[in-house]
């Protein structure tokens, strides 16, 4: 192990991952929550949904996406596989 103590990352448990003591989750956690009660106060919500659709309307394409996004749920991407097999293929069920 390294000697020198200021380098040394000792994980929360032996699959690593960040140092103990590491308290970005919970930062984010009281930002989300601080963001989430100000735009669910009043009217906050309905005038933000309103500015993305006028946006949308204006041409911003990154604001159109989100309405889709929102609306029709995001699009998934299509895998094309082709699959060669040479020689007999056996299935086999078991109960």
């Amino acid at each position: 192990m390294n000697e020198n103590k200021d380098l040394t990352v000792e994980s929360t448990d032996n699959k690593g991952g960040a140092p103990k003591g590491n308290n970005n989750a919970a930062k984010a956690k009281v930002w989300s929550d601080a963001v989430r009660k100000a735009v669910t106060q009043g009217q906050n919500l309905d005038l933000l949904a309103t500015a993305l659709v006028e946006k949308a309307l204006s041409g911003d394409i990154s604001a159109l996406r989100e309405l889709g996004d929102r609306l029709e749920g995001k699009a998934t991407q299509q895998i094309d596989q082709n699959t060669e097999v040479s020689g007999a293929v056996t299935y086999t069920w078991k109960k």
